[in-house]
């Protein structure tokens, strides 16, 4: 099987379907139950992340991590053996 035409095939077939109306999508999204957050829900931690470790770092998180676990007794493992 000519596995390139079919991939053309089906793009092809993909790209003739109608998109769905702007009145469509809206009911759509107003019908689907998501929680309402505080904090906006989006893929862009690229940009997001270096303030938030600058708040961080301005805050002396990690320090106070380090002190407070420093300070805590020791959480004992356990070891299982293979029986």
């Amino acid at each position: 099987m000519d596995h390139g035409r079919h991939h053309a095939a089906t793009r092809q077939f993909l790209m003739s379907q109608p998109t769905p109306s702007s009145h469509a999508a809206e009911t759509y999204k107003n019908s689907v139950l998501l929680p309402k957050t505080d904090f906006p829900m989006r893929a862009d931690l690229v940009k997001r992340e270096p303030v938030r470790l600058e708040k961080w770092e301005k805050a002396g998180l990690y320090e106070a991590i380090q002190t407070r676990r420093k300070n805590q007794a020791a959480i004992p493992v356990l070891m299982l053996a293979r029986m």
